[in-house]
C-alpha cells in the first residue's frame, strides 16, 4: 500500500482521521456523497446528507477538478428545493441525475485519478499518511 492509499483509506473509512486537512476533508465528503449514490442513486443520497454535507461534497468535487460532477449534485439539490419530488418530475429526475452522474464520474477510477492527481499537485494539502511519517520506520 502506498502513501496516496492509506490517505484514501483514511477519507474512506475514518473521516479523514484526527483533525483532517482540506484535501482530506474533500476527499471524505465526496467518498460519503459517491458511496451513498453507488448503492441508492444520486437522488437518493442527496435526500441523505445533511446541507452542510451536501455543501461539502460539492466543494469536494470543485477541489478535486470533477466540475461537471459538483454541478449535477447542485442541480439535483436546485430541483429538490423546487419541488421536483412534489409532483410528477421525481422520476424524471431521478433518472436524469444517475445518468448525468454516470457521465462525470464513469467508475471509481475516476475519483482515484482526481485524488492522486491534486495529491500530486498540492500534496500539503493532505496530512500526510503514516508510512511517509519520518518517525515511523
Amino acid at each position: 500500500m502506498d502513501a496516496a492509499d492509506e490517505i484514501w483509506n483514511r477519507a474512506a473509512l475514518n473521516g479523514g482521521g484526527p483533525d483532517p486537512s482540506r484535501g482530506d476533508l474533500a476527499l471524505t465528503a465526496v467518498l460519503g456523497l459517491h458511496s451513498l449514490a453507488m448503492s441508492g442513486g444520486l437522488l437518493d443520497a442527496v435526500e441523505r446528507v445533511t446541507p452542510e454535507q451536501l455543501a461539502a461534497a460539492v466543494e469536494g468535487y470543485q477541489w478535486l477538478g470533477l466540475d461537471q460532477a459538483a454541478e449535477v449534485v447542485a442541480m439535483v439539490r436546485q430541483e429538490m428545493d423546487a419541488g421536483a419530488l412534489d409532483d410528477d418530475r421525481g422520476e424524471a429526475l431521478e433518472v436524469r441525475a444517475d445518468d448525468e452522474y454516470a457521465r462525470a464520474i464513469p467508475g471509481d477510477q475516476t475519483l482515484v485519478d482526481a485524488f492522486r492527481t491534486r495529491l500530486a499537485e498540492v500534496p500539503d494539502a493532505f496530512k500526510p499518511a503514516l508510512s511517509t511519517h519520518p518517525d515511523i520506520g
